[in-house]
C-alpha cells in the first residue's frame, strides 16, 4: 500500500518515477548499519528533469521522466525530501516538492511522485523485496497514467489477475509461475483493451515493478518494467547444460 507523508510545497515540476526498459536495480545490505534503502521515480508525464535532495545535499542529478535512480543508503529515521528544477540553485530557487519522510532501517523503499505537474502528488511505497518461490517470479503492478481510468489485467484468452486498479494504486507483489505471457491492460469491467502487453516474459527469481505511465490522450501511454531484485535459482538436477550434453552423448553411444 501506498505509504503517505507530508509535503511542504507541491509547485511544478517532480521527483522520482520508472524505468524506461528493464533495470536490475541492486539492493544494498542496510539492517546492520541502522540505513534504509531509497530511491525516486520521475512519473510525471509533463515534468521537467529534476534534482533530488536529501537533507540538503544534492544525491541525485538531472532525473527525467521515464528514469529511475538506483537504490541509495539514506540513514533511517526522519529525512528531508526537497525536489528541484534541473540545475536550480537550492539557495535561492523554491522547491517543487519538499516533504518528509520516515523510511525504517534495512528496508527499501520507492518514492514516486504522480499526475500532471498541475495536480502533482508524491507517494511512497515500500518494496517488500523477499526470494519468490522455485520457478516463481514476484510481480506488482501500479497504475501511474493519470487520465487513465481504473483497469484490469488479464492473459489473454485467460484469467484477470488484477481488477479494477484505479490511478497511483500500487497492489502486493503477486508470486507468477515463470515463462511468457501474453496480457492485456483492460478498462475496468470490460473487455476493451488499453494497452497490450505481448510476449511478456517473467524469469524465475526476478521481483519485477510494471507500470502504466504517460498521458492516455496527449502523450503515449506505455508499460514501463523495472527489476527491482533478481534472485539467482538452484538449478534443477540435471536441467545445466553439462548434463544435458552428457545425456545426448549417452543415448548416442547406445545407440550404436
Amino acid at each position: 500500500m501506498p505509504i503517505p507523508f507530508s509535503r511542504r510545497s507541491l509547485i511544478s515540476a517532480t521527483v522520482a518515477a520508472l524505468l524506461s526498459g528493464a533495470i536490475v536495480l541492486p539492493v544494498t545490505s542496510s539492517a546492520q548499519s541502522g540505513t534504509a534503502n531509497v530511491r525516486a521515480w520521475h512519473a510525471s508525464p509533463d515534468a521537467p528533469a529534476v534534482d533530488v535532495y536529501v537533507d540538503g545535499q544534492r544525491a541525485i542529478a538531472n532525473l527525467a521522466f521515464g528514469h529511475v535512480s538506483p537504490y541509495a543508503a539514506v540513514p533511517a529515521g526522519e529525512r528531508r525530501i526537497q525536489v528541484f528544477a534541473a540545475g536550480a540553485n537550492p539557495a535561492s530557487a523554491t522547491a517543487v516538492i519538499d516533504a518528509r519522510v520516515s523510511p525504517m532501517p534495512g528496508r527499501n523503499y520507492s518514492v514516486i511522485a504522480t499526475g500532471p505537474v498541475a495536480e502533482i502528488a508524491p507517494i511512497v511505497v515500500e518494496d517488500a523485496i523477499s526470494p519468490p518461490g522455485q520457478g516463481k517470479t514476484k510481480v506488482r503492478v501500479l497504475h501511474l497514467s493519470p487520465d487513465a481510468p481504473p483497469v484490469d489485467i488479464a492473459v489473454t484468452g485467460g484469467p484477470v489477475l488484477v481488477r479494477n486498479l484505479a490511478f497511483r494504486d500500487v497492489t502486493p507483489y503477486l508470486e507468477l509461475d515463470a515463462g511468457t505471457y501474453n496480457l492485456e491492460v483492460r478498462v475496468a469491467g470490460t473487455n476493451q483493451v488499453a494497452l497490450a502487453l505481448p510476449n511478456t516474459r517473467l524469469q524465475a527469481g526476478d521481483v519485477l515493478s510494471v507500470a502504466a505511465i504517460g498521458f492516455l490522450t496527449t502523450t503515449p501511454i506505455r508499460a514501463q518494467v523495472a527489476v527491482d531484485a533478481r534472485f539467482p535459482q538452484p538449478v534443477e538436477p540435471g536441467s545445466d547444460p553439462q548434463s544435458i550434453i552428457a545425456r545426448i552423448l549417452a543415448a548416442a553411444a547406445r545407440s550404436r
